[in-house]
């Protein structure tokens, strides 16, 4: 299975979902959005992530269910 890799700002984690905001992903034709999709389990994810992060994922799409987190990383805000 193709995965895909953009980068995101969380907008509410909620259980084993996640909904962020991403820019567009041209591999898959879809524009700038805001969605859900699948957390990894919590030990393959960073601790206690929050809101408003800056986070890298690549996921995989999955018929008939959100897209599923394959990786997730924290991005650095910058601050250091």
């Amino acid at each position: 299975t193709q995965a895909y890799t953009t980068d995101a700002v969380i907008e509410r984690i909620e259980d084993e979902a996640v909904t962020l905001k991403h820019p567009p992903v041209p591999a898959l034709k879809w524009p700038s959005m805001t969605m859900d999709f699948r957390l990894p389990p919590a030990e393959q994810r960073p601790a206690k992530l929050a809101a408003g992060e800056k986070v890298r994922i690549e996921f995989k799409m999955q018929d008939g269910e959100m897209p599923l987190i394959t990786r997730l990383e924290r991005l650095s805000s910058g601050g250091g």
